[in-house]
């Protein structure tokens, strides 16, 4: 009997029949080459199913590569000459998926080369990926291509992965992201380059889309500060530049005003709810960004927490927030709040002290009962002040290099702390 195998004739004169295998990869390493097998054995056994049979590995070779070290390659199989190996079995999947991993390659067949005996021989024909020769933006300005070309960390001559070209794609969508645009668009295209072999061109075609901006800034549940103070605090989280219209209802609310009760709004209204009525008609940011940025929001929320620390309220959180789009299309943040209750100190004591007495160190630390418990007020003034005026500071122009103070608080009542 005579079996053609990759231009190879082997005559079969005996009960044990080569298997004849091809194994192919194609972007989804999806082995499409089955298990072929023919021969005096599998007559005899009726047709049914060959079980798997070892071979010894009598050699690699490597074949279609051009660029690659052939010795390199072949290691990076993880096969061995002399290894046994079973056939249909798993080494030469293992195989395959090792050179898979390295990302060079665009396809990858396994062919058995030749057969003699019970030595085994396989062929591994490798397609490498295309290099980098240059890439080029569309759809966008100079300026912005000449930002996106850092940003995407393309190198020229680099081989081309899936990965490569993907990390690029997120790199020019975060990109535009940032700078408040929503709905981007990328449609990347590879092009054959013939100033190199095996090389193309990368081509990113960019539609931005609509660059959205942030209408209104909402705190629900504040009430020890106001929502404009809270909204200035938020420094990247902006409110973009508008003027609220005279209505129809405003006409129709004057229309039922008499003088005395406008001297009276007036004269009832705070210097800050003025702000807020101002400032709820007014939105005078011209020079302000108003994109909304996930990260920078937040920091933002987290400055609004430390400030309402820094007023006694050390229990306050922002339970949830929201991020919508409104009717023209633009951007509502909305805060929900819980400010907790404002605590202060109450009693301080010293332990440890034996070089200067409780009143001087509390003339240094300048707390007294009553005051707003504010963190870090007390972590200034305890250690390294930027006046020098502090704990630490005392006992370390002293000598007392390895001084260290530890405030801890031994007592919560109500709104009272003790220290």
């Amino acid at each position: 009997m005579t079996l053609q195998t990759d231009n190879l004739l082997i005559k079969q004169n005996v009960l044990v029949i080569p298997f004849l295998r091809c194994f192919s990869i194609r972007n989804s390493l999806t082995i499409i080459c089955l298990l072929l097998s023919t021969g005096l054995f599998a007559q005899q056994q009726n047709n049914k199913p060959n079980l798997p049979q070892e071979y010894e590995l009598g050699g690699i070779s490597i074949s279609g590569v051009q660029y690659l070290d052939q010795d390199i390659l072949k290691t990076y199989t993880g096969l061995s000459i002399g290894q046994k190996i079973t056939l249909p079995g798993e080494d030469v999947g293992k195989a395959i998926s090792a050179l898979w991993k390295q990302g060079l390659f665009a396809d990858i067949s396994v062919h058995i080369d030749k057969i003699i005996g019970s030595t085994l021989f396989l062929d591994f024909h490798l397609t490498e990926r295309p290099r980098l020769a240059a890439f080029s933006f569309k759809g966008v300005s100079k300026g912005d291509a000449d930002d996106l070309s850092k940003k995407v960390n393309l190198i020229k001559g680099k081989v081309l992965t899936d990965n490569l070209v993907l990390n690029a794609e997120q790199a020019i969508q975060f990109f535009y992201e940032d700078k408040g645009f929503s709905g981007v668009k990328i449609k990347t295209t590879q092009k054959k380059d013939s100033t190199l072999r095996n090389s193309v061109s990368l081509t990113f075609e960019i539609t931005k889309g609509k660059k959205i901006k942030i209408d209104e800034v909402i705190f629900v549940g504040n009430v020890a500060v106001s929502g404009g103070h809270l909204e200035r605090l938020m420094k990247e989280t902006k409110e973009r530049f508008r003027i609220r219209p005279v209505t129809h209802k405003d006409f129709e609310n004057l229309k039922h005003a008499t003088p005395k009760s406008i001297i009276a709004a007036v004269y009832n209204t705070t210097a800050l709810g003025l702000y807020d009525e101002l400032r709820d008609r007014f939105r005078l940011k011209i020079f302000s960004a108003s994109k909304f940025n996930k990260e920078q929001f937040n920091d933002d929320k987290q400055k609004v927490i430390d400030y309402y620390n820094t007023k006694g309220f050390r229990d306050a959180q922002i339970i949830k927030d929201s991020v919508y789009k409104n009717e023209t299309g633009n951007l509502v943040v909305k805060l929900w709040v819980d400010e907790g209750l404002p605590y202060y100190f109450r009693s301080i004591f010293w332990k440890g002290n034996t070089k200067y007495p409780d009143k001087t160190l509390a003339q240094i630390l300048a707390i007294k009962r009553g005051d707003i418990y504010d963190k870090n007020v007390l972590d200034a003034r305890l250690n390294m002040n930027q006046n020098g005026n502090d704990v630490s500071s005392l006992y370390m122009d002293d000598g007392y290099l390895f001084f260290q103070i530890t405030p801890a608080e031994v007592a919560v009542e109500n709104d009272s702390i003790d220290m």
